[in-house]
């Protein structure tokens, strides 16, 4: 696993093989209201079933640009209270380049947008607009807005073709929400709460079942610091940092 902190390297990749994977990660927790988010963009989500059939049944052909998805769990003491996993169409996913990083780069899936940017003094701002309905008539909408300093630069930066890397741009952000949830009898709840919250980001130009078995990772925050660990079991030997 190839380990970096860098903004240039949030942005969308170059994926031609077949069977990639990207994905953008986001969370947040308050335990005041006893509310938890989880909002993940993928770019080839490795986890669809129909693309793990293009992968069975055209390996060649089966690339990431063909299988957008937005996941998003929404918790409430714990337990969830709006949960999605929809995939879209090739169309659906749509990226907007940003001339310089003061600029807003942006990533859409369907009707759910992400934006990021950096100012001159290295704090990144990253929003998430979320519009998502299910076919129950449940409903999720509104924003979610994630700002911090990216950590002191490690790893290498470079569009190198890595076989997995992990991008740890802000694991400790502030975070403020501010969302809708409607249910499918009409019941509407407000959201709001400013927390401390999470992002990373993932790509890979393989399967992840060919490089690990398993992995387990997760963090600490402290009053200045984060502390973030995982643990990989490979294929026979164990990697963690």
């Amino acid at each position: 696993m190839n380990i970096t902190s860098s903004f240039e390297l949030d942005k969308v990749r170059k994926k031609p093989q077949p069977e990639a994977y990207e994905w953008w990660y986001y969370d947040a927790v308050d335990e005041t209201k006893h509310w938890q988010i989880v909002v993940i963009f993928y770019d080839g989500c490795p986890f669809s079933p129909y693309y793990h059939k293009d992968q069975i049944r055209m390996p060649m052909d089966a690339l990431a640009r063909n299988h957008p998805a937005i996941s998003i769990s929404l918790y409430r003491y714990g337990k969830p209270v709006f949960y999605s996993m929809t995939e879209y169409a090739f169309d659906d996913f749509q990226i907007r380049e940003a001339a310089s990083p003061e600029d807003e780069y942006m990533i859409s899936v369907g009707k759910n947008r992400l934006f990021f940017r950096m100012d001159r003094e290295g704090r990144a701002f990253h929003r998430i607009e979320l519009d998502e309905r299910l076919p129950s008539g449940d409903a999720l909408s509104g924003t979610l807005d994630f700002e911090g300093s990216l950590p002191r630069y490690f790893g290498d930066d470079r569009e190198c073709q890595v076989k997995h890397q992990w991008n740890l741009t802000l694991p400790n952000a502030d975070v403020k929400a501010s969302l809708k949830l409607v249910s499918w009898e009409g019941v509407e709840v407000d959201i709001n709460f400013k927390v401390k919250g999470y992002h990373d980001h993932n790509i890979g130009f393989e399967p992840m079942d060919r490089e690990f078995e398993d992995w387990y990772w997760g963090r600490f925050h402290f009053e200045r610091h984060t502390l973030v660990y995982y643990l990989m079991r490979h294929k026979g030997r164990e990697e963690h940092r």
